[in-house]
């Protein structure tokens, strides 16, 4: 079994790992915020943020809210957990949320100034640690079947 097949093999299963760890660790994120109280809250700016990476355009929504728990009042800048880089998405969040609008914002009891707009699991969000598993799963796979081959 040559070393440039192990070594693909392993970062295959890095990447995986990382996946997945990644993946439930906002997936775990979301369930949380999921049974945090709300409150009502009210969009103060609503825009988009444009960047360039790589020669290549990333558009994030950019949204700011206020909300008060007992009687203390907050700044939110989080609209959830998971978001997209393109213009769409972008354009859609904001007409979501336009300035001016009332809303409910979901915040962590613990620590208030935690909060977020949205809870929704998203199908990338839901989707994301078995498809780290999968690049877990497939490399020690190639790994024993290419070896099991070559005892033969």
């Amino acid at each position: 079994m040559s070393r440039i097949y192990v070594g693909i093999c392993m970062l295959l299963l890095l990447f995986g790992l990382a996946t997945a760890v990644y993946g439930s660790y906002n997936y775990y994120r979301i369930s949380e915020a999921k049974s945090w109280p709300y409150v009502e809250g009210v969009i103060l700016e609503s825009g988009i943020e444009h960047s360039t990476n790589d020669g290549r355009n990333k558009y994030r929504a950019k949204i700011k809210y206020s909300y008060s728990v007992g009687v203390d009042s907050y700044l939110g800048y989080r609209i959830g957990f998971t978001g997209g880089v393109s213009l769409e998405h972008a354009e859609s969040v904001t007409k979501r949320f336009p300035v001016g609008r009332m809303v409910k914002v979901f915040y962590n009891e613990i620590k208030p100034n935690a909060s977020v707009l949205s809870t929704e699991l998203t199908l990338l969000a839901s989707l994301l640690p078995w498809l780290g598993v999968a690049f877990m799963v497939i490399p020690c796979f190639l790994l024993w079947f290419n070896n099991s081959n070559t005892n033969k």
